[in-house]
């Protein structure tokens, strides 16, 4: 029997893996390695977090994001430079074959409990037992589509998790629904590609301030790993406090915290370039090849094709490989929302002994830090040792370390 495995190959999954690995932890890693990096994110799309914040954890000096790229002769500065997506996926998968190990690109079917741990059983046909498990699920399941939009067919209505090149939209007329990053990204590389587009937001589009270099503004917003202020420092380096906080105060602003908005950095591509409507979508049909949407209070658009970069809602449900093992797991969420996500100690391990959640079904539980990369280090380094049976080969036991990220702290704000 495996001592674990773990179930996911992004940031979350190889941080845990690497650190499992630094252990000797007899473990196997499933899953396709930055999976929704590589395949549901646009290409040309820039990753929104400074590159002090977005490193992935490994025991040690591990390998941060700043040391990949001078290794590899790419841009990089520490805040005030976005990486491309492409960069931040060659950086993962350079740290899986430094640090994680190999990845099993099998998908497991199913999950089930017996005497002394799980049985995974593969699509291949085998079936691996292992004392402790480590969900590390990726967004694209979690793709949210709202209910006005569910009139339109698959083939004129798509996620925005759904694109890789939107060079294929070029020349068509395309709306995306949307006031967050995602959405104006969206349409801007849309637009940049030669799509006639629109955008549709419920609220007139927020745009967060510019980094400020001046000393004064510093103190008074100092630079947080999730964006400037004493709030979003908060939430950026106290997840063990946060997971103290009462339940359904997690649950409120786990999810809404940093709410829609797009990055400065973006706004000269967007605003007064790409049309934007306010107001809410009334009603969706299609007529013909065209989709038609009425959106209150008046107006009526016409489009080949709609996007929806309508966020993501955690809801374990949507994980099949769970279903034998769903009535075990208590949960907790927002009905009205269809929100459904495991309750966690703070090893991060739910009702059912050694059945761990890393990533974005965590946030309920330590704050919105675990939906960005960032939250790996803290996730890493508080689940595995309580993964590795020898107690006294746990670093820090079970009171391991509540510190910041350890490439966080090279941040000269820090």
């Amino acid at each position: 029997m495996l001592q674990a495995a773990v179930i996911g190959a992004g940031p979350y999954g190889l941080s845990v893996a690497a650190h499992l690995r630094n252990q000797q932890v007899r473990c196997r890693v499933f899953g396709i390695p930055m999976l929704m990096w590589r395949r549901h994110m646009p290409e040309g799309m820039l990753v929104k977090s400074s590159g002090f914040a977005t490193n992935l954890s490994a025991p040690g000096d591990g390998y941060s994001l700043e040391r990949h790229c001078a290794e590899y002769a790419h841009p990089y500065a520490a805040s005030g430079l976005r990486i491309p997506r492409e960069t931040m996926v060659e950086y993962g998968l350079e740290f899986q074959r430094r640090h994680a190990g190999p990845v099993e690109e099998v998908q497991v079917v199913a999950v089930t409990r017996q005497p002394g741990g799980f049985r995974l059983d593969l699509e291949t046909g085998e079936q691996v037992e292992a004392a402790k498990l480590v969900v590390a699920s990726g967004l694209a399941r979690f793709a949210n589509i709202p209910g006005n939009l569910a009139a339109l067919s698959g083939e004129l209505l798509t996620h925005s998790s759904a694109h890789h090149d939107l060079m294929a939209f070029a020349n068509r007329s395309v709306v995306v629904v949307g006031g967050g990053q995602s959405a104006l990204e969206s349409a801007a590389l849309l637009h940049e590609a030669g799509a006639r587009v629109t955008i549709v937001a419920r609220r007139p589009i927020a745009w967060f301030d510019a980094e400020n270099p001046r000393r004064w503004d510093r103190i008074l917003r100092p630079e947080a790993a999730l964006g400037p202020g004493w709030r979003a420092r908060f939430w950026s380096d106290a997840p063990g406090v946060v997971h103290g906080m009462p339940q359904w105060l997690r649950l409120r602003t786990a999810y809404s915290t940093f709410g829609p908005g797009g990055s400065d950095w973006l706004r000269q591509r967007v605003d007064r370039v790409i049309p934007t409507v306010t107001g809410a979508i009334a009603a969706a049909r299609t007529h013909g090849n065209e989709v038609r949407l009425a959106v209150a209070p008046d107006g009526e658009l016409v489009a080949d094709h709609v996007i929806a970069a309508t966020g993501y809602l955690p809801d374990i449900r949507r994980i099949p490989f769970l279903a034998p093992i769903l009535p075990s797991i208590t949960c907790c969420g927002d009905s009205d929302r269809g929100m459904r996500v495991p309750v966690l100690n703070k090893y991060f391990e739910s009702s059912v002994p050694g059945l761990h959640f890393v990533g974005y079904l965590s946030a309920a539980s330590f704050g919105p830090a675990m939906r960005f990369v960032y939250g790996c280090d803290f996730a890493a380094r508080r689940i595995v040792p309580s993964l590795i049976p020898d107690e006294a080969a746990r670093p820090g036991g079970r009171w391991y370390s509540m510190s910041l990220n350890s490439q966080a702290r090279q941040h000269p704000s820090y």
